[in-house]
């Protein structure tokens, strides 16, 4: 929808044209992250430097393109100290890449490319070696049409907030048309729920450490599809929007304008109820209370991090 260029990452000038800009306008312009966008659109028809097809090339593209830039973060000294992100990606893209994010959702509560379409893009992602994924906060694409509009309501960047709190990177995105936006910033009530949830994710850090650690030694993603720790339940097989933070936090986001509660299952063992205390036996569906801004989320009883969790979050005063 706009004009655009890309490089030819087959070319050895270009590759070291565009570290030259990545080690100075942000490297040494101070970042400590950045989002490396795109990737995805290298036309079929393109001539490339190496004279490689590029419908062929086409898929590499984006694993050279996350290439680059983490061999410039290591050429400039700085590996371990800076993070990136991209969106487009193919096998090995996860040998690069520090952080993926999901794209540009719709700024609504959809099931194809809403909300919901990013719980399940971090789950199956999950489960195709992504570790380290995550989406915009609130959505981004809004859409302005006599028959139908997408602008995002405060109920929607809440409820997305609530799902991201569980989840490794907590950011939100103002969208491609801000001024039609409900934004964090709108107001001081929505100022001070948003800050809520962030203390949620920050009171889970030392968690998500330990889960990242996990995901570096084995391959296990941060946020888990529920089958992946409960394999011998059938019931786990079809769960697509709800999901296990490493093993011992189940979460069920709510997906659903003006909703209040929501229906997840319970696998086996017994879950704590994080906000009340309640102990619920699992093996069965559970319809839990879900008041905005406390997302229903669980702990496992006797999981190794559960008791750290529920002490954090307390003193966390949220």
């Amino acid at each position: 929808m706009f004009p655009a260029y890309l490089i030819d990452l087959t070319n050895p000038d270009a590759v070291r044209w565009t570290k030259d800009i990545i080690r100075k306008n942000l490297i040494d312009a101070g970042l400590s992250g950045w989002m490396a966008d795109f990737g995805e659109w290298l036309p079929f028809d393109a001539k490339l430097h190496s004279g490689v097809d590029a419908s062929l090339y086409h898929n590499v593209y984006p694993v050279d393109w996350a290439r680059i830039n983490r061999e410039a973060i290591r050429e400039a000294g700085k590996e371990g100290q800076i993070i990136f992100f991209t969106r487009a990606g193919y096998s090995y893209s996860n040998r690069y890449s520090t952080m993926f994010w999901e794209g540009d959702q719709m700024v609504s509560f959809g099931m194809n490319d809403g909300l919901a379409s990013a719980i399940t893009g971090l789950i199956s992602g999950g489960v195709s070696g992504i570790a380290f994924n995550h989406s915009d906060i609130g959505g981004y694409t809004t859409i302005n049409n006599p028959l139908k509009n997408y602008h995002r309501t405060r109920e929607l960047l809440l409820r997305w907030a609530e799902m991201s709190a569980f989840t490794l990177t907590f950011r939100s995105h103002e969208g491609n048309r801000p001024d039609k936006n409900y934004q964090v910033y709108s107001d001081e009530k929505v100022k001070k729920e948003f800050a809520r949830l962030g203390k949620l994710h920050f009171a889970l850090k030392d968690y998500l450490s330990a889960l990242a650690d996990e995901a570096h030694e084995k391959g296990y993603p941060v946020v888990r599809a529920t089958y992946l720790h409960y394999p011998k339940d059938r019931n786990t097989y079809d769960l697509k929007h709800q999901f296990l933070l490493g093993e011992d936090v189940l979460v069920f986001p709510v997906l659903e304008n003006a909703e209040v509660s929501v229906i997840g299952y319970l696998p086996a063992g017994k879950w704590e109820n994080i906000w009340t205390g309640e102990i619920i036996e699992g093996g069965k569906s559970h319809n839990a209370a879900a008041p905005l801004g406390k997302p229903a989320a669980f702990l496992k009883v006797g999981g190794k991090w559960s008791e750290r969790i529920r002490k954090s979050v307390t003193d966390a005063g949220i």
